[in-house]
């Protein structure tokens, strides 16, 4: 048997943009991509925050945690951490995710509309006989789902009780039909046990012309 590929460790980061990222975010994404492709990212996604104008994110797609954690090591990994830092007003608010089916990332990434949706377990419930299950229900209602283009889930890495999905739509219409319609059991149930977040962008991958 092959043995199975490490999971890929996207970081996903919510921020105020600095006026030196706005004057010139082309600039500043330039950089990050430079200095970083040739040291496993993937993909460098960016966007605005779909209710909220003057919140930015950054999807940074890393081929996986050790790739990234290698990069941390390394001394050139100031030349990419500076431009991220200067692009924010803060620290921002970042959360890396290990997902296995990057397929599916890579559709919800690319929809029209990215929802990213963060369950946190309330406590005394338990994340492998409660959590995992409601998950996969998700994962798999979704895929049957006119207006979805893929799903991708997993644990974040920062905070042990939440479950992190990524999941891309063809518009909120189509998201909110979803919710009022097959999905609603599954999120009602869903907050029984959890608190969720669920943030949008409209995102845009970088590309060297």
């Amino acid at each position: 048997m092959a043995p199975s590929q490490p999971a890929m460790a996207p970081e996903i980061i919510w921020f105020s943009p600095s006026d030196e990222y706005l004057e010139d975010p082309l600039k500043t994404l330039s950089v990050i991509h430079e200095s970083s492709y040739s040291k496993g990212m993937l993909g460098n996604f960016h966007g605005v925050d779909a209710e909220d104008e003057d919140t930015r994110v950054f999807v940074m797609a890393w081929r996986s945690l050790e790739h990234h954690q290698s990069f941390m090591g390394d001394a050139s990994y100031v030349d990419f951490i500076m431009p991220v830092m200067d692009s924010m007003v803060g620290t921002g608010v970042i959360t890396q995710v290990l997902l296995d089916d990057t397929d599916e990332l890579q559709k919800a990434l690319t929809a029209p509309i990215t929802a990213f949706i963060y369950i946190t377990m309330r406590p005394l419930h338990d994340r492998a006989y409660e959590m995992y299950p409601l998950v996969e229900k998700y994962r798999q209602v979704l895929r049957t789902i006119p207006g979805c283009y893929g799903s991708s889930w997993g644990p974040s890495i920062e905070r042990k009780n939440t479950e992190v999905g990524i999941v891309g739509w063809r518009s909120l219409e189509d998201r909110n039909n979803a919710t009022r319609g097959r999905l609603s059991p599954i999120i009602q149930r869903a907050r029984e046990l959890s608190q969720i977040e669920i943030r949008y962008a409209q995102l845009t991958q970088h590309t060297v012309e």
